[in-house]
């Protein structure tokens, strides 16, 4: 199990993240309360605020706008406080102050519990390389952006460094903190699941499913489908508690300790067949339910702490 991160934790392990993706070669921090200078650095941009950029991209007021070895600041320079960053590494933000530069693809995410727009990605670029593009089916190493997009865990420390931390989530629904997914060391066995399962002990996917759902509090995934093709075996459709399957078909949703369920975990289910819904939920490494048709539990349970 992991520990949720306090807000100042979290834009640290980001920002450590981020550092560690340049090779250690950001060279300066940036001093918000005195007289700016420009700043340098390598793998992230800023839109130039106030002053003079640091080595992440946000400036520093009383400077001059700065630049990253590589990747220019994009804007100019403005008047007080810092300005926001608005691309790192090969995604960027595309709304409120900064420019849109997604060719009619810029998608405000949602933050949540307000459920109320943040800020803009562009749905579309280098790191958008999941091929299923709807939560709850994210792809291994993708997560779940403004509730609803799978994209790179990159727009989601993008995010962090501007301030916004409650507009992603891993593929499974639970907040994404940062946290890397452990690959599991043993391979449960799930009789009566009609499904491979992957990640860590349990190997990959076939070149036609992805491995999906797996999160920090879910760390074995589910090989599926994630497109629907002619003459290919279908993706499942979605489900919650306000949505059931098909007849025959059971709704399996993943849960995990109370603290980290939101709104968007009833959302998040999979239709299957009876017995491997109630297989999944009963079975499965970090909890699930399985729901009939009425709501009715049919495996699994909910959490109660």
């Amino acid at each position: 199990m992991i520990t949720l991160t306090t807000t100042k934790a979290r834009v640290a392990l980001v920002t450590a993240a981020l550092v560690a993706a340049c090779g250690g070669q950001i060279e300066h921090d940036v001093d918000t309360t005195g007289p700016g200078s420009a700043g340098s650095g390598q793998g992230v941009s800023g839109r130039g605020g106030a002053g003079g950029a640091g080595g992440q991209g946000a400036s520093a007021p009383g400077g001059a706008a700065g630049s990253v070895a590589g990747a220019p600041a994009s804007g100019a320079a403005g008047a007080g406080g810092p300005g926001p960053i608005c691309e790192a590494f090969t995604v960027s933000i595309c709304n409120g102050p900064c420019p849109d530069t997604c060719d009619g693809t810029c998608l405000a995410s949602n933050i949540w519990p307000e459920n109320k727009p943040g800020l803009g990605f562009c749905a579309y670029g280098p790191a958008w390389t999941q091929k299923g593009y709807f939560c709850p089916l994210c792809e291994d190493g993708m997560v779940c952006i403004g509730g609803w997009r799978c994209g790179p865990r990159e727009q989601c420390e993008l995010f962090a460094l501007n301030g916004q931390l409650n507009s992603c989530t891993y593929s499974d629904r639970t907040p994404y903190d940062g946290a890397d997914v452990p690959d599991p060391e043993l391979c449960p066995s799930i009789p009566g699941a009609a499904v491979k399962l992957c990640g860590g002990a349990c190997g990959g996917c076939g070149p036609d499913d992805g491995c999906v759902q797996r999160s920090p509090t879910h760390p074995v995934g589910l090989c599926l489908p994630l497109d629907s093709y002619p003459g290919k075996p279908k993706r499942p459709d979605s489900c919650g508690t306000k949505n059931s399957c098909d007849p025959g078909s059971g709704c399996y949703i993943p849960t995990a300790p109370l603290a980290y369920m939101t709104a968007l975990t009833l959302t998040n289910g999979l239709c299957f067949p009876f017995d491997t819904c109630i297989a999944l939920a009963n079975d499965l490494p970090g909890g699930g339910v399985c729901l009939g048709g009425t709501g009715a539990v049919l495996g699994g349970k909910w959490p109660t702490e």
